[in-house]
């Protein structure tokens, strides 16, 4: 089995990655892939926290609950799990409302939220 150094830290790189990722399929206008992967580098992004917490991750439930112990603690802003939740609405509405268009300012909105989310790994250290 991993550490969790090391799975904290594999979370945090497929976060950044993703976040990577969004960036580029925002310039490309490619809204839909940017909002699904700007969700994705949140999602890793709060599992590295909880993993090197030793908190079970793996599920957007257990990643929302995660964060409000974690704010109840805090450790984390309390509105993480809300902004995490957010993301995760986004997401599936981007994913499965095929009739749904996204402008670029609402693209870049969730990649922003993104963005803080995918702070956290730095700022719990």
């Amino acid at each position: 089995m991993r550490s969790r150094s090391r799975l904290s830290a594999e979370s945090a790189r497929r976060s950044a990655d993703a976040l990577r990722i969004a960036r580029d399929r925002l310039a490309a206008d490619d809204y839909v892939r940017c909002i699904r992967e700007s969700y994705d580098a949140a999602f890793y992004a709060a599992g590295a926290v909880l993993v090197s917490r030793g908190m079970k991750a793996g599920t957007h439930e257990r990643l929302r609950a995660g964060l409000v112990d974690l704010a109840a603690a805090g450790v984390v802003p309390a509105d993480m799990s809300f902004r995490l939740s957010d993301l995760f609405d986004s997401r599936s509405e981007a994913a499965y409302r095929i009739a749904r268009t996204w402008s670029r300012e609402e693209a870049a909105g969730v990649l922003a939220e993104a963005g803080l989310v995918s702070d956290l790994p730095a700022a719990v250290e």
